[in-house]
């Protein structure tokens, strides 16, 4: 089951990091009166998603040998 969650977690950071080029033409785009994403917002949404995938990849080899519950993590 800890591979499943894992696998899912895994698989929705890349889904949002490859639908970012298919946004950015779009881009600005005032959200709320407060909230704008622009180019600068989708290159730090990237740099997110790039870094929660690498560290759930290195989560899933730790939790491995964990005794707990894995899918807290998810």
């Amino acid at each position: 089951m800890h591979g499943l969650h894992g696998l899912a977690h895994l698989a929705g950071l890349l889904v949002a990091f490859i639908s970012l080029p298919f946004v950015s033409p779009l881009t600005p785009r005032q959200v709320t009166s407060l909230v704008l994403v622009d180019g600068y917002a989708l290159f730090y949404m990237g740099l997110i998603f790039a870094a929660s995938f690498i560290v759930a990849l290195l989560a899933y080899g730790y939790l491995e040998k964990w005794d707990g519950n894995p899918e807290e993590l998810y």
